[in-house]
């Protein structure tokens, strides 16, 4: 889980939801994918990566754009099935 100041934030904010057994319990996930409030926002700062198999897994940024990520993906998706039929070497 990431550590910072906005994340402290919004479990502060969901757990304040629990009652006094569901928190004492201890079953209860607090999260962004499980509360809408967190869960449909919109980030236009936000950006698409890709993680490269290659190496350590590293990441290339591609942008904001959905499709852009997706197109990205496709490509890098065709470019290792090509290497690995021996295709390009």
């Amino acid at each position: 889980m990431e550590n910072s100041a906005y994340m402290d934030a919004m479990v502060a904010s969901r757990s304040v939801l629990l009652s006094d057994e569901e928190a004492l319990a201890g079953g209860t996930t607090i999260s962004c994918e499980t509360t809408d409030e967190y869960a449909h926002q919109y980030h236009p700062e936000g950006n698409y990566y890709l993680r490269l198999s290659a190496g350590k897994g590293s990441w290339r940024k591609i942008g904001p754009k959905a499709a852009d990520a997706v197109r990205a993906a496709e490509y890098e998706e065709s470019l290792l099935s090509a290497k690995a039929s021996g295709t390009i070497g």
